[in-house]
């Protein structure tokens, strides 16, 4: 939560069996931003990708690297408390 106040983005996955391609995609995009893109496993939501700023979320079932870059690109910074 803290870091959606300073405008970070959550990228979150959910996978029943090991999907280590997935998460290999999903890094090789926050790794292109700074701290403020993060990434976690989470077993307990019904999506398989789930992208989480201040007051949005974009639920994906299936790897989509613009959808996932636009939504990071478009919500980065734009939180009460700003990037720091």
């Amino acid at each position: 939560m803290h870091a959606l106040e300073h405008g970070g983005v959550l990228v979150q996955y959910n996978c029943s069996t090991p999907c280590l391609e997935l998460v290999r995609n999903l890094q090789s995009i926050t790794r292109e931003y700074d701290r403020a893109v993060i990434l976690a496993p989470y077993s307990r939501m019904d999506a398989r990708i789930a992208l989480t700023s201040w007051g949005k979320i974009d639920l994906l079932d299936e790897f989509d690297r613009e959808r996932i870059e636009e939504f990071v690109d478009k919500n980065r910074g734009h939180a009460p408390e700003g990037i720091r």
